[in-house]
């Protein structure tokens, strides 16, 4: 979307820096990204699950953001104003099940996901021939979320489905979380730290009994 289409920029938090590492090492076989497997009754199902997370990607500047790093001096992570959910359709080989597609997918080898694109939400459906239910595969990464707030994204969405979005809170802005990781940083010697819990080490421990 060009310049207009971004909100913000800032820096990553010491987390993300860790979690970004590790991605650059292993983009393949990320153990970062993460999966929620769903089974979707109708079409009209998929359609309403489509609707609230795009709602919820609406709310929350954090799944709008992109992170930057390549011919950067400091990564960045960028924040749209604007970032629609990836729907995917996978087309299934003969004689393989939507579940055993999305089964091999999900193994820890193989698990990906571009980390540098917005928004962090993405949908993978697949229609199971045997059943004609569809199966749909949600994918974040911890670069941006963890388990609380997956437990916030499966709440929303409920609100959403359910007619009751007007009741839910106020969704804060992320760049006020890295702000503070900041400032703490700024307020806290790590080397200080450390030093003084581990000055009585003069040298390092054998792990078991080697």
């Amino acid at each position: 979307g060009g310049m207009k289409n971004i909100q913000d920029i800032y820096p990553l938090s010491s987390l993300q820096m860790g979690i970004l590492l590790h991605h650059q090492m292993k983009p393949v076989g990320d153990t970062y990204v993460m999966n929620s497997l769903l089974e979707i009754g109708s079409d009209d199902d998929l359609d309403n699950l489509c609707r609230a997370l795009n709602n919820i990607i609406s709310r929350h500047d954090v799944f709008r953001t992109a992170i930057v790093w390549k011919l950067m001096k400091q990564p960045l992570q960028v924040v749209l104003k604007e970032a629609a959910l990836p729907v995917a359709e996978v087309s299934l080989q003969d004689g393989q099940s939507a579940r055993e597609y999305f089964e091999e997918k999900l193994e820890p080898q193989n698990l990906t996901m571009d980390i540098d694109l917005a928004p962090k939400l993405r949908l993978e459906i697949s229609r199971d021939p045997k059943t004609n239910e569809w199966l749909g595969l949600i994918q974040t990464h911890h670069i941006v979320v963890d388990h609380v707030s997956l437990d916030v994204i499966q709440a929303e969405v409920e609100a959403f489905l359910n007619g009751k979005e007007d009741d839910l809170p106020k969704a804060y802005q992320y760049r006020d979380f890295i702000a503070y990781c900041q400032s703490y940083n700024d307020k806290q010697d790590g080397k200080d730290f450390f030093m003084n819990h581990l000055n009585a080490i003069c040298e390092p421990t054998y792990p078991f009994g080697l």
